[in-house]
């Protein structure tokens, strides 16, 4: 068990109070150019104030975000295609398995952050824990890559948004071509949107976010009950629990671990929150309970859908074979026997993408911010500066959203 205040002896930026005259050493959170006061105010070494994020998220605000980041049952109803091709088994005890080794993942993370709580998260924890002969190099390298972590994710969220448009047009025109500059557009529009939504409507995003939250699980609970309602027949259990089917030639246990992906995909945002600690009241004590919470709540909505879709599923042949890039409304169609009902369905979640998008977005701006405090990117003295104004750390948004930019120009020099 870390104990708190030895922890925060050793790491003063991380407590609530560090004397203005205390000597000045290298911080983990907080760059060599900025110190905290006895009252929380930061300020730069020769002594003028440094704007800071401003802690307006309250519990129910950082559980919303936290959960928006991975929107679990959504997020599996786009990707649940990758393990679905090795049968319903495979699907049910993948979302078994993962969900368990993030439970301790999720706890060690609510036991560093409650100890430690740092914006840049796991790669300031990696710097304090590691040996001191590689600290720098482990904490570097585990920063650069969670940061480029969640542009990834914002951008598979974004590319999503690509996916579920498709399935719109081709139900209402099988002979549809797509062509990639469509793609290309599609995707640098939700680029747009959570640039202005981070620059502008920063403030907002708390509710923004609980709205997201409570659509989401409405969302959930509607197409759960009308598939179920709706479907004539249902599967046997044992095909749902037990069926297996072979079909890449790869031995079972490497195609369990392929598999495993999709779940993979579904949870591994659940740390979003402990980079967002400088905007939440209490974060000590409330992002703790929030990863936990919104695991728990993760893990029950997705295990609870992908176990109602596969009973109302009827035709697995007609699902794998869906030309309409959304394997999930061949699903809908086949539980509801309703073509509006599917379409319906697969508007809610065009609707809900948007708010993972943000929030991921919204994280990799803070984690730009705090490798920019600590200098370990280029044009850090930019990166590092919140605007006082807007509250918002600008050009770490900026080169967010040029990175992003550069991931959508894929889809116009690839070929897959």
């Amino acid at each position: 068990m870390i104990d708190r205040g030895t922890a925060l002896a050793e790491f003063p930026s991380g407590g609530k109070e560090t004397p203005p005259d205390a000597p000045l050493q290298k911080s983990l959170t907080i760059a060599d150019t900025m110190v905290q006061t006895s009252e929380g105010e930061m300020v730069s070494l020769d002594g003028y104030p440094v704007a800071t994020m401003k802690k307006e998220m309250t519990w129910l605000g950082i559980l919303a975000a936290g959960y928006n980041m991975s929107n679990s049952w959504l997020v599996f109803s786009v990707t649940m295609i990758i393990s679905l091709i090795y049968g319903p088994m495979v699907t049910l005890w993948t979302l078994i398995c993962i969900p368990v080794i993030y439970f301790f993942i999720g706890i060690t993370l609510a036991e560093l952050i409650s100890a430690y709580p740092t914006t840049g998260g796991q790669y300031h924890w990696a710097s304090l824990l590691a040996p001191k002969a590689v600290n720098r190099q482990v904490s570097y390298f585990t920063g650069f890559f969670n940061w480029f972590s969640w542009l990834a994710m914002a951008a598979s969220s974004q590319g999503a948004v690509c996916q579920c448009v498709y399935a719109l047009i081709y139900n209402a025109n099988p002979n549809f071509v797509a062509h990639p500059w469509q793609s290309f557009l599609l995707f640098q529009s939700m680029n747009v949107l959570s640039l202005v939504a981070n620059l502008f409507g920063h403030r907002g995003l708390p509710k923004f976010y609980t709205f997201g939250f409570v659509l989401s699980l409405a969302s959930f609970f509607t197409i759960m009950i009308t598939c179920l309602a709706r479907a004539e027949q249902k599967q046997d259990s044992s095909f749902v629990w037990l069926n297996y089917v072979e079909t890449s030639g790869w031995p079972t246990g490497v195609e369990f671990l392929i598999a495993l992906t999709a779940p993979i995909i579904v949870f591994c945002p659940i740390n979003g929150c402990v980079h967002l600690v400088d905007e939440v009241i209490n974060a000590p004590v409330v992002v703790p309970k929030t990863i936990l919470s919104a695991l728990v709540i993760s893990f029950v909505t997705t295990f609870a859908f992908a176990l109602s879709m596969l009973y109302c599923l009827t035709d697995m042949g007609a699902v794998l074979s869906n030309a309409n890039g959304l394997p999930l409304f061949e699903i809908w169609l086949q539980a509801t026997r309703s073509n509006a009902c599917s379409i319906v369905f697969t508007v809610l979640i065009l609707l809900m993408l948007p708010f993972g998008s943000i929030a991921c977005t919204q994280v990799a701006s803070m984690m730009t911010m705090s490798l920019g405090r600590d200098k370990g990117l280029a044009f850090s003295s930019h990166l590092s500066k919140i605007n006082p104004k807007l509250r918002v750390p600008v050009w770490s948004v900026l080169l967010n959203f040029g990175v992003m930019f550069l991931i959508g120009v894929l889809y116009l020099i690839s070929s897959l």
